[in-house]
């Protein structure tokens, strides 16, 4: 293990090293960097990078250790997202984290359901800048298929999971414990709930209902279920001129928009992200605005999906939107379309909800929670 003679007490960019803290050797981070080298989009290399870092770190750390375990992965391809790597009998799925200062960690719904779902959940701080990481904590299978049962996860979508960092509550020195002592935590499952799990994964779907409160919105506040999407507040809608440069997405936004001919009234208020729809990264918007007639008080919801740039969404990709009893709005994204992105827009008074749910050609389903005003 690595050890520091660093004062605790003195002002350091990074906490001082300790005995969960590694050093990474220059040979596994050349492993790292050339592992993803030919990863064309950079966004994807650079969080292949980091897992590729993680996974590399936390085998040092076991070799490191006073027990004889060792990690295997494999060193031709990139980690993967889901399992990747395995100690004695035991899959592992190496989450890596830039910050400790979000409070929730996306999991990825293959390692959590299906035969290839993990044992183990651990968290690495990956401190790339100084060439080292930091073993945080894990989380057993079992733990996490309880917190589900009770409720404490939130599905983004059928491809990720988010689960409250504070849930993470298994030590390195536990984690060691269980990888050199214990039989691999999915066989102490009941076969029953193990079958279950794997018959139903869709069961996580659960994890999304919810109601997005928009008029939070207009506080420039984020609501609960927006804040745990990581969805972020948009700024206003305003076209580049010569006194303002592009702001990229904000503008591609725009340009999207204008393209349709649709102009957001100035008291809109929009949030944004990323989402994963059957694995394809795409970008999700939303706006609402109220509508103020003489009879009743209504609101307006705008939606609009696109894929991550440079990148298209299937053909027959289909954004749907209900009100709880049947589809008000509906389309369909066709070869002919010119256009990168959906759009979809309804209005309803301020006690409807609606709920959404894109569809790809294949048939699999994203639901989305239900927006209300």
């Amino acid at each position: 293990m690595t050890h520091s003679a660093t004062d605790p007490n003195s002002f350091d960019d990074f906490a001082p090293l300790t005995e969960e803290t590694i050093m990474l050797s220059n040979s596994a981070i050349d492993w790292a960097a050339g592992v993803c080298r030919d990863i064309s989009d950079d966004d994807e290399q650079w969080k292949t990078y980091l897992r590729a870092f993680a996974v590399a770190g936390f085998n040092q750390w076991l070799k490191e250790g006073a027990l004889s375990l060792v990690g295997d992965y494999e060193r031709q391809q990139p980690p993967e997202i889901g399992v990747n790597m395995q100690v004695g009998g035991q899959r592992l799925c190496i989450l890596p984290m830039g910050s400790l200062s979000e409070d929730q960690v996306i999991v990825p719904v293959s390692a959590i359901a299906g035969d290839r779902a993990a044992d183990l959940y651990v968290l690495i701080e990956v401190q790339e800048e100084a060439d080292r990481v930091r073993i945080v904590a894990g989380l057993r299978r079992d733990q996490l298929l309880r917190h589900h049962q009770n409720g404490d996860l939130l599905q983004i979508n059928t491809q990720r999971i988010s689960v409250p960092l504070r849930l993470f509550e298994e030590t390195p020195e536990q984690l060691l414990l269980y990888l050199s002592c214990l039989e691999p935590v999915t066989e102490t499952l009941s076969a029953a709930a193990a079958t279950a799990d794997r018959d139903n994964p869709v069961a996580l779907d659960a994890l999304s209902a919810g109601v997005i409160n928009t008029s939070r919105w207009f506080k420039n506040q984020l609501d609960d279920i927006s804040s745990r999407l990581a969805w972020t507040l948009l700024p206003p809608m305003v076209p580049a001129t010569a006194m303002r440069p592009v702001r990229d997405t904000v503008d591609n936004i725009v340009q999207e928009l204008t393209s349709h001919n649709i102009a957001l009234p100035p008291e809109a208020k929009g949030v944004g992200g990323s989402i994963e729809v059957g694995g394809i990264p795409c970008q999700f918007y939303a706006w609402v605005w109220p509508l103020e007639t003489q009879e009743v008080v209504e609101w307006s919801l705008l939606l609009m999906l696109g894929p991550e740039p440079g990148a298209t969404l299937p053909a027959g990709t289909e954004l749907i939107i209900d009100d709880q009893s049947e589809v008000i709005a509906r389309q369909t994204f066709t070869e002919e379309d010119v256009a990168t992105y959906l759009f979809t827009q309804v209005a309803g008074t301020i006690e409807e909800q609606f709920s959404v749910q894109i569809c790809l050609p294949t048939g699999e389903i994203t639901k989305l929670p239900t927006f209300g005003f």
